[in-house]
């Protein structure tokens, strides 16, 4: 997976009136305490701090300064792929071989798959009973899904009896209704929930997205935009608000964080009035 993060910018919302923003702009670099500058994940965790995962460890941003972890302080390997937190409040990174769990005395590691196996793991979500869910590259040339649950791994590729000849591009996890959304490499939107697979009717999707608030943004072939609501994929009507491809985290009320790209021009979207997470 190729990164164009080099490294973080801080936006302060200053009092604004309906037709313009202000913005107070920091960069944030590894002079200034960050690991590394090539950002692989942004996650804002419920007390509040940004957790910023690197191909060199992780970085707890407090707002004030960066606590690095790195590979000899727990974490499978220094890769970051994704970073979560559980129902218990614990936070979980993901590298490519497995995750670790944050406890009292510091990160637990968990390793899945070891340097010969020719696995690596580079999509993960939790489902709401606090199931890991897995997009495993195989062999360099197959995506499968695996599932891990009260110290177990399943490979879950096989469990859900996908059709023949489907393979999986993409992988997130509709909340609101307790699903796995699959986006096959032809295009195909698939859900998987109640131990059942089905398709999204017949769209033909380039990318999705998850929202802030958990729902599922899909991109057509031909641009046009669909939200999954239940089993149906319903428009986006033009003009409702201006989207590009890159995250934003927010973090505290008033305070934005973003990745800033190799072009060095950063990414937002504008929704209502509101910068809002992409």
């Amino acid at each position: 997976m190729r990164s164009t993060v080099v490294y973080i910018i801080l936006f302060l919302l200053l009092p604004f009136n309906s037709a313009a923003q202000s913005y107070s702009i920091k960069a944030y670099t590894p002079s200034d305490g960050l690991n590394q500058s090539q950002v692989e994940e942004l996650y804002q965790d419920s007390r509040g701090y940004l957790w910023i995962g690197t191909r060199n460890g992780v970085a707890l941003f407090d707002g004030q300064e960066f606590i690095n972890f790195y590979h000899h302080d727990g974490l499978v390997d220094p890769y970051i792929v994704k970073i979560l937190e559980n129902r218990k409040g614990q936070i979980i990174v993901v590298n490519k071989s497995g995750f670790s769990i944050l406890g009292e005395d510091g990160f637990v590691p968990h390793k899945l798959f070891d340097e010969t196996s020719d696995r690596f793991i580079f999509m993960a979500e939790m489902d709401n009973k606090g199931r890991l869910w897995l997009l495993v590259t195989v062999n360099h040339m197959q995506n499968k899904i695996f599932c891990y649950s009260d110290d177990s791994l399943r490979n879950m590729t096989d469990i859900i009896n996908m059709p023949p000849g489907l393979n999986v591009e993409s992988m997130s996890y509709d909340q609101g209704n307790d699903r796995v959304v699959i986006l096959s490499k032809k295009g195909e939107i698939w859900m998987y929930g109640d131990d059942k697979l089905t398709r999204a009717g017949d769209l033909k999707a380039r990318n999705f997205r998850r929202e802030q608030g958990g729902s599922i943004i899909i991109t057509g072939t031909d641009s046009n935009k669909f939200i999954l609501r239940d089993d149906q994929l319903l428009p986006i009507k033009p003009g409702k608000g201006y989207e590009l491809p890159l995250p934003l985290t927010f973090y505290k009320q008033d305070t934005v964080f973003c990745i800033f790209d190799e072009e060095h021009t950063f990414k937002f979207r504008w929704d209502y009035g509101q910068v809002k997470k992409i």
